[in-house]
C-alpha cells in the first residue's frame, strides 16, 4: 500500500521538498504516490531522483495534474556516495599538482 500525498497549489520548490521529507524515513523499496500541478514539477522531480537517488517507477499526467510513483531506493548514506560518484566522474574536480 502506498502512501498519499497531494501537492497540487503548491509551486516549486514545495512539491519536491514535502516529497523528500515524505521519503526521507523510508526503506529502500518503500513507495509514495504525488499529485502535483506546478507546471515545473515534472523537471523538478526527475532532478530530485537523480540527486537523491530514488526512482520514478510510474507516472501519468490529466487535466494538468502529474502523478508519480516514487520508490525510495537508497539509504540516506548512501546518497553522499551517489553524488561523489556523479562528481567525479563528470571531471569536473581539478585536484592541484604540487
Amino acid at each position: 500500500q502506498h502512501q498519499k500525498f497531494d501537492f497540487r497549489g503548491l509551486k516549486c520548490p514545495l512539491p519536491v521538498l514535502k516529497a523528500r521529507r515524505a521519503l526521507k524515513p523510508m526503506e529502500i523499496g518503500q513507495s509514495i504516490i504525488v499529485t502535483a500541478d506546478d507546471p515545473a514539477a515534472p523537471i523538478d522531480f526527475i532532478h530530485f531522483c537523480q540527486t537523491e537517488g530514488h526512482r520514478i517507477e510510474q507516472h501519468s499526467q490529466e487535466n494538468g495534474n502529474l502523478r508519480l510513483l516514487f520508490v525510495s531506493c537508497l539509504r540516506r548514506q548512501n546518497v553522499f556516495l551517489l553524488r561523489l560518484n556523479k562528481i567525479l566522474s563528470s571531471g569536473s574536480i581539478v585536484f592541484p599538482v604540487k
